[in-house]
C-alpha cells in the first residue's frame, strides 16, 4: 500500500511490481487473466490510491480570475516543476481544492494565510512573501498578480533554477524529489518598475528570424528576471495632441507658440501657448479622457496609473509676453503639468501625471509642483544644465517625491555590442545613488546582446530587489553556475570586462586564452556549449576589431563587413549579439555607401535568398576550430596590469620653481575632470585661467568648478558661464595639503591654464577633444615595461625621460614598450592624443601632469 501511494502517473504496472510481496510474475498473470479480475484490481487501486490520476500534492493552487501576467508565470512554473521532479503538476483554483497542494498562490487579502505573512500589508504593491516549513505547502503571497508572478520566479530560484541568459543553453534546472523548502523570506524593492529595451528592437518577423525566436527568448527572460512593474509611463504627447486637434489649432492661431514675435504655423511638433487658458483646457480635458479610457479598459493595468503631459519633442517653446511672465521654460512646462495634475487628482484620486526633465525643460522649475507629478530624468545626457548626473538627480529629488530614471546602458548604436559599459564604474555607482534619491522607476535603453549586457542585466535584476547584495558575488555566482569547475578563467574574463573592455589584439588574445583554459577544465556538455557561445561572441569582437582597422566605405571595409554580417547571422540563435540592430547599423551607417549591395546580399524580407540559406548555425567542430584560429592569430602582450594607492605625494628630489608666474595650457577637455593640487605651506590662494564654450543655449548654467580640501571639505563651488571668454579664477585657501579641483563640462569644451609654480596632476581617465599638449607621467622604480591603452584619431608621440622619441613599433590600442635600465623611476611624456575614448595607463600610475613636476600615489614610490 505504501508503495502504491508513491504511484507515478503512467507507470502503475511498475508501481505494483515493486510493492513488497507482489513481485511475482505469476501473481500478475492471475490479475490479468480475466476482465473481471482486471476490473477488481483497478477498483482496489482507486480505493488504496485515490490520487492515482494526479497526486493531490502535485498541484499548484491559484487565485481565481488571474491576470495574464500571472497565468503566464503559472504555466512557466508548472513546466519547471515537471522538469525538476519528473512529475506532471497541475494548477487548481482556490475555490476547487483537491487535497493539500504542494504550492499555494494567494493575494495578500486572502483568508487563512500563515501568521508570518501578515506583515506584508505594510509594504508597497511590489512586495511578496515566500514561506514554507519544509513539510506543509509552500506559500507565495503578493499584493497583486504581478507580485505573485515575481514570487514564483524567486521561488524557482530558491529551488536552484537559474536563467543566466536568454537561451536554453544558459538555463540551469536542478533535479529534486521534493519542491518543499524551509524558508520565510519577504521580497521588496523601492523600484516599482524595472525595465529595459534594446535600441532598434528585433525587427519583427524577418528572414533572419522568421519565428521571432530571439524576441520571445528575451521577453521570457525579462519576465523570469522580474523586469516589469505595475506602471507604464508615457512619453511625448505634444505630437499626438497636435494631430488629434489639428482643426481647432489651425482655426485658433493664438493657441500655438509665439517665437520671435510670430505665432508658429501648425506642425506635428509645434508647442502650444501655455498661457492661453482655452488651449490649456483643451489639452487638460484630452489627458483626462485618455486616462479615463485606460482605467475603463483595465483599472489595474500599467497604463491606468498615470497620464503623460510631456510636450512635443525638441525646442520651440512659446515666448509670448504672457508665457514669459510664467518664468523659465521649465516653469512654463510644469505650469501645464500642474494644471493637469490638479484635474487628475480631483477626478481620479490616487492617479498621477508624468513628464520628462529633458532638453530645455530639464532645469528644476522655480514653482511649487503638485504632489501627484512623476518626473522622468535623463541624468547622464540630453540636458545642458551644467550639472553632472548625480547633481541633476539630487536637485530633482529635493523637488519631487517620485522620480523615474531613463538611462543609457551599453546601447548597441554606441558600443556595437562590445562589453564597454563599465559594471564597476557605472552600474554600481548609479544604482546606489538612485536608491538614495527618491527614484521609484528604472527604464534603461540598452542592447539585446547577451555577450555585452546580459550578465550585467542579470546582476541588476537581483541588485534591484536586494540592496544588501554584493554585486561582485552575483557575478562570481553567475560564473560558477554557468561554468562550474571551469569558472576561474571565465571569472578573470568578466572581471576585466567589469572594469574596462580595452579593444585590442591583446584583449582578444587573452579572451581566447581564458576560454581555452576553461575548455580544458570541463567535460560537462552543458558547460562546453556555453563556452562555445563565448567563443562565437569573442570571434564577433575580433571581426569587428579587424573591420574597424579599415577605413569605412572602402572595398576592404566592405569585404570585412560581409564577413562580419555572415558571422552575426550564423550565431543569431545564441542571442550573444543584437543581430538585427547590428545589421541595421552596418547597412545604414557603417557601410552606407554600399547599402544597396548589402541589402541585396542579405534581403531582410526574403528568406529564400542564398545568404540566408547558408547562414546555418556553426557546428561544435567549427567553433572549436575558431578558438584554435583565434589563439593563433592574436598574441598577448607581456605586461602585468597594476594599480596604485595611497595619498598623492611629490617625487623625491623634484624641486619646484615657486617664483614663476607662467601657466600651462590644458587643451579642450570635456566630461568630469579632476586634478590633484598641492597647496604648499604659506599659500593663500590658488589662481588659474578657465574658458568654456561658447554655448548657444541661453539656459546653460555653465561649467561648475569645485575645490575640495585635504580633509574632504568643499571650500569653493561656483558655475562659470560657457561664453567662450577667458577668465581668471582666484580661490582663497587657508591650509596646506593635497586638494581636489573638479570641473564638470557638458560638451561646452573647456580649457585651463594651470600655474607652473604648483604641483598639479590630472587623475581622471584622459579624454581630449583636441590634439593634447605635452602630458607627463611617472614610471616607478623597477618597472621594466610601460603599458597603456590609447584610441586616438592619430598615433601619439611618446618621449622618454630625456625627451627622446620612443618607437612604439606601430602599436595601437594596448601599447607595450620596454623601459631601458636607468629610465625607470623617471618622468616620461607623450603628445598628440585626441579622442573621446579615454586613454588609460595600465601598469604605471594614471597621474598626468602638464609639467614634469608631478604628484603620484604613495605606493608608486615603492620599487616594483
Amino acid at each position: 500500500m505504501i508503495m502504491m501511494k508513491r504511484y507515478i502517473k503512467g507507470d502503475l504496472l511498475s508501481c505494483f511490481l515493486n510493492t513488497p510481496g507482489c513481485r511475482s510474475r505469476n501473481l500478475m498473470d492471475i490479475i490479468f487473466k480475466s476482465r473481471k479480475s482486471w476490473l477488481s484490481f483497478m477498483l482496489l487501486v482507486m480505493v488504496l490510491c485515490p490520487g492515482w490520476q494526479a497526486r493531490a500534492d502535485d498541484t499548484v493552487r491559484t487565485p481565481d480570475q488571474m491576470r495574464s501576467e500571472l497565468k503566464l508565470a503559472v504555466d512557466d512554473l508548472l513546466a519547471h516543476l515537471q522538469a525538476i521532479t519528473g512529475r506532471e503538476y497541475q494548477a487548481v483554483t482556490s475555490d476547487k481544492p483537491q487535497g493539500e497542494s504542494d504550492i499555494i498562490l494567494a493575494r495578500s487579502g486572502a483568508k487563512g494565510l500563515p501568521a508570518t505573512i501578515a506583515g506584508l500589508t505594510e509594504h508597497n504593491s511590489q512586495a511578496y512573501h515566500v514561506f514554507g516549513d519544509g513539510k506543509g505547502p509552500m506559500w507565495i503571497v503578493g499584493h497583486s498578480d504581478l507580485a505573485i508572478a515575481n514570487g514564483l520566479y524567486s521561488y524557482l530560484e530558491l529551488l536552484g533554477v537559474r536563467w543566466l541568459l536568454p537561451s536554453e543553453k544558459w538555463t540551469v534546472i536542478p533535479s529534486r524529489s521534493s519542491v518543499k523548502l524551509s524558508v520565510d523570506k519577504l521580497y521588496q524593492t523601492q523600484f516599482l518598475t524595472r525595465t529595459f529595451f534594446g535600441t532598434g528592437g528585433f525587427g519583427g518577423k524577418h528572414a533572419g528570424d522568421p519565428e521571432m525566436k530571439i524576441q520571445r527568448h528575451w521577453e521570457q527572460w525579462m519576465r523570469r528576471m522580474r523586469y516589469n512593474g505595475p506602471i507604464k509611463l508615457g512619453g511625448h504627447t505634444g505630437e499626438a495632441f497636435n494631430k488629434t486637434f489639428r482643426e481647432q489649432l489651425e482655426a485658433h492661431p493664438q493657441y500655438l507658440a509665439m517665437i520671435d514675435g510670430k505665432r508658429q504655423p501648425w506642425s506635428v511638433g509645434v508647442k502650444f501657448c501655455v498661457s492661453n487658458p482655452d488651449v490649456l483646457a483643451l489639452y487638460t480635458q484630452w489627458r483626462l479622457d485618455t486616462l479615463a479610457d485606460a482605467i475603463k479598459r483595465d483599472p489595474n493595468g500599467p497604463l491606468s496609473f498615470a497620464t503623460s503631459v510631456d510636450p512635443a519633442d525638441g525646442g520651440g517653446h512659446c515666448t509670448c509676453p504672457d508665457c514669459l511672465k510664467l518664468g523659465s521654460v521649465s516653469d512654463r512646462v510644469f505650469t501645464c503639468a500642474n494644471q493637469v495634475a490638479k484635474a487628475v487628482a480631483q477626478k481620479f484620486p490616487g492617479k498621477f501625471v508624468n513628464l520628462y526633465a529633458y532638453n530645455e525643460h530639464a532645469f528644476v522649475p522655480g514653482i511649487d509642483l503638485e504632489s501627484n507629478i512623476i518626473v522622468s530624468l535623463v541624468p547622464y545626457g540630453l540636458h545642458r544644465t551644467g550639472m553632472n548626473g548625480q547633481q541633476f538627480i539630487e536637485a530633482w529629488s529635493r523637488k519631487v517625491k517620485m522620480l523615474s530614471i531613463y538611462s543609457y546602458w551599453g546601447v548597441t548604436d554606441w558600443t556595437m555590442c562590445r562589453p564597454t559599459f563599465s559594471f564597476n564604474e557605472s552600474a554600481l555607482t548609479q544604482l546606489d545613488h538612485w536608491r538614495e534619491n527618491n527614484v521609484s522607476m528604472i527604464a534603461l535603453e540598452s542592447s539585446h546582446s547577451s555577450g555585452s549586457m546580459g550578465w550585467i542585466l542579470y546582476a541588476l535584476a537581483h541588485m534591484a530587489w536586494d540592496s544588501t547584495s554584493d554585486p561582485h558575488q552575483i557575478i562570481d555566482s553567475f560564473c560558477q553556475t554557468a561554468f562550474g569547475k571551469a569558472s576561474s578563467p571565465m571569472n578573470r574574463l568578466f572581471d576585466r570586462w567589469s572594469d574596462h573592455y580595452l579593444q585590442s589584439d591583446h584583449e582578444l588574445a587573452t579572451c581566447f586564452a581564458n576560454i581555452q583554459e576553461a575548455m580544458g577544465m570541463t567535460s560537462d556538455p552543458a558547460v562546453q556549449a556555453r563556452l562555445r557561445d563565448m567563443v562565437l561572441y569573442v570571434q564577433y569582437l575580433a571581426l569587428l576589431h579587424d573591420y574597424e582597422k579599415e577605413k569605412a566605405n572602402t572595398p576592404e571595409s566592405l569585404a570585412m563587413m560581409k564577413q562580419l554580417l555572415e558571422h552575426v547571422w550564423k550565431m543569431h540563435d545564441t542571442a550573444m549579439v543584437h543581430s538585427y540592430r547590428i545589421y541595421q547599423l552596418a547597412i545604414h551607417r557603417r557601410e552606407n555607401k554600399h547599402k544597396t549591395e548589402l541589402e541585396a546580399l542579405w534581403p531582410i524580407k526574403d528568406p529564400t535568398a542564398q545568404s540566408w540559406q547558408q547562414a546555418t548555425p556553426y557546428t561544435s567542430e567549427q567553433v572549436d576550430q575558431m578558438l584554435i584560429d583565434g589563439l593563433a592569430k592574436y598574441k598577448p602582450l607581456d605586461f602585468k596590469p597594476q594599480s596604485y594607492t595611497g595619498d598623492y605625494v611629490t617625487l623625491p628630489d623634484d624641486p619646484m620653481d615657486t617664483t614663476t608666474d607662467k601657466r600651462h595650457l590644458v587643451k579642450m577637455s570635456t566630461g568630469e575632470l579632476e586634478f590633484k593640487i598641492l597647496i604648499s605651506e604659506g599659500m593663500t590662494e590658488l589662481a588659474f585661467d578657465f574658458r568654456a564654450g561658447p554655448v548657444k543655449n541661453p539656459n546653460h548654467l555653465g561649467d561648475p568648478i569645485t575645490l575640495v580640501d585635504a580633509d574632504g571639505k568643499t571650500v569653493y563651488e561656483k558655475y562659470f558661464p560657457a561664453d567662450g571668454q577667458w577668465q581668471e579664477i582666484v580661490i582663497p585657501v587657508s591650509k596646506p595639503g593635497v586638494y581636489s579641483l573638479k570641473v564638470y563640462d557638458q560638451k561646452a569644451f573647456c580649457l585651463l591654464k594651470l600655474p607652473q609654480s604648483v604641483y598639479t596632476t590630472m587623475v581622471n581617465p584622459f579624454v581630449s577633444a583636441d590634439v593634447c599638449s605635452r602630458m607627463y607621467f611617472y614610471i616607478p622604480k623597477g618597472q621594466k615595461t610601460l603599458a597603456f591603452f590609447e584610441a586616438g584619431v592619430i598615433p601619439i608621440t611618446l618621449f622618454n625621460n630625456k625627451g627622446q622619441k620612443v618607437d612604439m613599433n606601430g602599436q595601437r590600442g594596448i601599447v607595450v614598450v620596454d623601459v631601458p635600465q636607468g629610465q625607470d623611476g623617471t618622468v616620461w611624456s607623450f603628445w598628440g592624443y585626441k579622442s573621446y575614448t579615454p586613454m588609460r595607463m595600465l601598469n604605471v600610475p594614471h597621474a598626468l601632469s602638464v609639467s614634469p613636476n608631478i604628484l603620484v600615489p604613495e605606493s608608486a614610490l615603492e620599487v616594483q
